[in-house]
């Protein structure tokens, strides 16, 4: 009977030692969990830190975005008025090279019918001059005649 008594409490304590390891393994698996909830918690507000900062990032994106959009289309506004004016000047610029051309040709013309004066001039001289030397003969030869 002492031996059955011995057992008891033997395993009563085996039981209560039993107990203790449960409530420590109790004790442990929720300074585990709090662990885990304290991290979770942690990577939940970093991750939420995160996501602040992308909307933020975003937000300054698109506001860049829509001030490169408005700068690009004056660009090509200005553009558009620049090769305008490009336009109208070399309309102008043709305009006054087929002036040019028109008054070097008429400044051609213009010398040939100098050219052509000069010509007829130089001719009406030879003729002059031939006639003086006509007019010379003759009246040297009167002047023989009547001596």
């Amino acid at each position: 009977m002492n031996e059955a008594i011995a057992r008891a409490e033997n395993l009563d304590r085996e039981l209560n030692t039993q107990k203790e390891i449960l409530k420590q393994m109790e004790m442990t698996k929720k300074e585990y969990i709090q662990r885990l909830k304290k991290e979770l918690d942690t990577i939940e507000l970093r991750y939420q830190h995160l996501l602040n900062e992308n909307i933020m990032i975003g937000e300054d994106f698109r506001s860049r975005a829509r001030e490169n959009l408005l700068y690009s289309t004056s660009l090509e506004q200005r553009i558009e008025e620049l090769e305008q004016t490009i336009k109208e000047m070399q309309n102008t610029c043709d305009n006054k090279d087929e002036n040019y051309v028109i008054l070097g040709r008429e400044c051609e013309n213009y010398q040939m019918v100098i050219e052509e004066y000069l010509t007829h001039f130089s001719l009406m001289r030879d003729d002059r001059d031939n006639l003086k030397e006509v007019s010379e003969k003759f009246e040297k030869l009167a002047n023989q005649k009547q001596k």
